[in-house]
């Protein structure tokens, strides 16, 4: 290590590609001799296919992702010397995070995974007194959104889905079912789902509630009207 404690880790460009699948990127990582922390990455997927690099993941099935991220995040000294600190003494990680600095975003083009159409994309703001996410994830018809932050301690988080097609996601289940048997019993073949969640307050005591609501839920380990 140099002896004023700093360290740097770059690649400059990094590319894989197999057929006409393409992923580029670049990464840089710095520790200064305070121990402050900057991470800078950004890069693209074009028509990638997890089957081609690593076939156990996706059972063999194909799938097309295309999309970006771009990364500039700094985390002070206060906030890097304090990670290992909260470990030890269960200090909550997101009062670490308080002082988090940067912008990072992640965008998902219209992209398929074991058939599955998806799209999306992820916000994260941290001017450096507490942070902010918005992230939004359609698949097939079915939407995820959640939206929230923190700063001073203080979590306010809201999170929707919006599901009138729950049958398209059996295919993403198939997925897992080769480590985990027992998620394909609950493929489904019909339903709906409505559900949305709030948590806000200082953890560990969050307040949170809640709504759920399923229709016409079919699997082969469940059958249910309305619930």
């Amino acid at each position: 290590l140099p002896a004023d404690a700093t360290l740097a880790f770059e690649l400059k460009r990094f590319e894989a590609s197999s057929g006409k699948a393409r992923a580029s990127g670049t990464l840089q990582a710095r520790r200064d001799a305070a121990g402050a922390w900057t991470v800078k990455s950004d890069g693209t997927l074009q028509s990638f296919d997890v089957a081609a690099w690593w076939p156990a993941a996706t059972a063999g099935r194909s799938s097309d992702l295309n999309g970006a991220w771009d990364a500039d995040l700094q985390l002070p000294v206060r906030a890097a010397s304090g990670t290992s600190a909260a470990a030890s003494t269960g200090t909550p990680a997101g009062d670490l995070l308080d002082t988090l600095r940067g912008a990072a975003d992640l965008t998902l083009k219209a992209s398929t995974l074991a058939g599955v159409p998806l799209s999306g994309k992820a916000a994260l703001k941290a001017p450096g007194r507490g942070l902010r996410l918005e992230a939004d994830l359609q698949v097939a018809a079915n939407t995820l959104r959640l939206k929230g932050g923190m700063a001073a301690g203080q979590h306010d988080w809201r999170a929707e889905v919006e599901a009138p097609a729950l049958a398209a996601l059996a295919p993403l289940l198939a997925l897992v079912s080769p480590t985990v048997p027992a998620a394909q019993g609950w493929a489904p073949s019909a339903g709906t789902l409505q559900a949305s969640a709030t948590a806000n307050g200082r953890w560990p005591a969050l307040r949170s509630e809640g709504r759920l609501q399923l229709n016409t839920l079919r699997t082969p380990q469940l059958q249910l009207d309305q619930g």
